[in-house]
C-alpha cells in the first residue's frame, strides 16, 4: 500500500525531507522492477540477482553504469564481496534443498 506523506520532518519510514509518491509498476521482470512515480520519473528497483550482474559488468568494464565514473579499489572490492556473498548463499540455499 503506497503513502503519501508531504511534511519535511521524519515520515514513517525514517527519510527525512523526502516525499513518498505513488508508485505504478511498468514493468517486472526476474532481475528488475521498473516502476514510474506520480510526476512520470522513471525508477528502477534491481533484485539480488539483477545487482549482481550489474556489479559483474561494472567489474568487467572498470566504471560505474550509471554515472560513467571509473571505479576505485573499495568500489571494485564491494562489488567483488556482494558477488561473492549472493554466490555463498546460493550454494547453501541449494545444499539445503538437495537434503529435504
Amino acid at each position: 500500500m503506497a503513502r503519501n506523506y508531504t511534511g519535511n520532518s521524519r515520515n514513517y519510514n525514517g527519510n527525512v525531507g523526502r516525499k513518498n509518491r505513488n508508485l505504478t509498476v511498468v514493468k517486472k521482470t526476474k532481475e528488475a522492477t521498473v516502476c514510474r512515480t506520480d510526476n512520470g520519473k522513471t525508477v528502477t528497483f534491481l533484485t539480488p540477482s539483477g545487482r549482481c550482474k550489474r556489479y559483474g559488468r561494472e567489474i568487467s568494464a572498470g566504471k560505474n553504469s550509471r554515472t560513467g565514473e571509473l571505479l576505485n579499489d573499495c568500489a571494485i572490492g564491494y562489488r567483488m564481496g556482494y558477488r561473492a556473498c549472493l554466490g555463498e548463499q546460493a550454494k547453501i540455499y541449494n545444499n539445503l534443498k538437495t537434503k529435504k
